[in-house]
C-alpha cells in the first residue's frame, strides 16, 4: 500500500498485489497527503493505519481503513498532531507519535479504537521521540529519543512495557 498522486494529481491510496499485477486505487472518503512513512498493514491484512488530515482542522491524525469496505475512521480524537502509526504484531495495539506541549512522544491505543490513547513516553521538552518498533510478543515498544545536552546531540534507545508502563533506557553515552 502506498499513498501517491494519480495521473490527475489527486492523492490516493494505492494497493498492489504481492505477485504480478497493477496497483489499483482504493476509493475512500478521506483527504490524503503524501506521508514519507506511508500506510501500515494490520497483521491480518484486513486494515491499514495511516496518518491523514483531521477533518476538523487539518492537523495530522491516525486513521484506520478497512480494506473490504473502504471505510476510514479516525482512531484517536484529541488535540495533538499524530503521525507514524505502527501495528503491534498481535494486532491489538497501534503505536504512534504524538506532538503536543512542545515535544513528540510515543503513545499507544487499542486498535479497535474503543479506548483512549495512552502516552507511554515522557521526556523533557526538546527531547523528541521517534522510530517506534514493537517487540515480537507485542509486550514492549522501543523508541529512540533525541537528546540535546549542551553541545552534545544524539539518540538513545528506550523501551516501555505496555502492561505496566515501566520505561527503561537501553543505551547510554
Amino acid at each position: 500500500a502506498v499513498v501517491r498522486p494519480d495521473p490527475s494529481g489527486a492523492v490516493r491510496l494505492w494497493l498492489a498485489p504481492l505477485e504480478d499485477g497493477e496497483a489499483t486505487a482504493l476509493d475512500i472518503d478521506l483527504e490524503l497527503s503524501v506521508d514519507a512513512h506511508g500506510p501500515r498493514w494490520a497483521p491480518d491484512g484486513a486494515q491499514l493505519a495511516l496518518s491523514a488530515p483531521h477533518p476538523a482542522d487539518g492537523r495530522p491524525a491516525i486513521w484506520v481503513v478497512t480494506i473490504a469496505t473502504s471505510l476510514a475512521r479516525v482512531l484517536v480524537e484529541h488535540d495533538a498532531r499524530d503521525t507514524e502509526p505502527i501495528w503491534s504484531p498481535d494486532g491489538e495495539w497501534i503505536a504512534f507519535l504524538s506532538e503536543r506541549h512542545g515535544r513528540t512522544s510515543a503513545s499507544v491505543v487499542r486498535s479497535d479504537g474503543l479506548s483512549g490513547p495512552i502516552q507511554v513516553s515522557h521526556g523533557e521538552r526538546g527531547c523528541n521521540d521517534h522510530s517506534l518498533t514493537w517487540s515480537r510478543d507485542s509486550k514492549r515498544l522501543a523508541f529512540a529519543r533525541q537528546v540535546v545536552d549542551g553541545e552534545k546531540r544524539g539518540d538513545h534507545v528506550w523501551t516501555v512495557e505496555i502492561a505496566t508502563g515501566a520505561v527503561k533506557q537501553v543505551t547510554t553515552r
